[in-house]
């Protein structure tokens, strides 16, 4: 886990659910090819991801990358495995785990540094691409982030929702109102 690795995306069955579900984002929205905008983490993953959705998606625009969207910096637990963890940090792993809101990783940074990218993003997404359609790539705690920010919600609740690699999940923004959620982990 962490920024450590930054690999490509798994190639197995993973794969073919996304285009599935990508296939069914593009039956449930209207995503005009030409004006539709794709913004990504820069992290490799998240590019490929992109890449994939730009393809089955048949988007004209190019991939555009924002540090914003990079993944949470674990600092000391990147490249480690949860369980393995407890051994070396004890009851900090419980602080992680059940209040991350007040979580620094060792070595790396805050959820507070991560809830102001998120912030800082949903409102560069409301004042520079209000009334268009935006496919974004990022990771599973800024897309949580974003999520418990729509739904007015702790962070720290986190742990109740699963966002799985290739998920999609929507957000809309009506004129002149504020952030909805549509669905997350939309189609099977």
């Amino acid at each position: 886990m962490g920024r450590v690795f930054d690999e490509g995306i798994v190639r197995d069955d993973q794969l073919d659910k996304f285009r599935t579900r990508l296939v069914s984002l593009k039956n449930y929205c209207y995503l005009d090819t030409k004006t539709t905008k794709i913004i990504s983490s820069p992290f490799r993953r998240c590019i490929e991801t992109a890449e994939i959705a730009r393809e089955e998606l048949s988007l004209d625009a190019g991939i555009i990358t924002s540090e914003l969207l990079t993944e949470t910096d674990m600092g000391r637990f990147s490249g480690e495995i949860a369980k393995d963890l407890r051994g070396e940090f004890g009851s900090l792993i419980d602080t992680w785990m059940h209040y991350p809101e007040s979580f620094i990783f060792p070595g790396g940074e805050s959820y507070s540094k991560v809830d102001e990218r998120v912030i800082e993003f949903l409102r560069y997404l409301r004042d520079d691409y209000h009334g268009k359609n935006v496919v974004v790539c990022s990771h599973a705690d800024v897309i949580k982030m974003m999520v418990s920010k729509v739904l007015n919600q702790p962070f720290n609740n986190r742990r109740y929702f699963i966002v799985p690699n290739g998920s999609i999940s929507l957000l809309t923004l009506p004129r002149g109102g504020e952030y909805r959620l549509e669905g997350v982990n939309m189609w099977p």
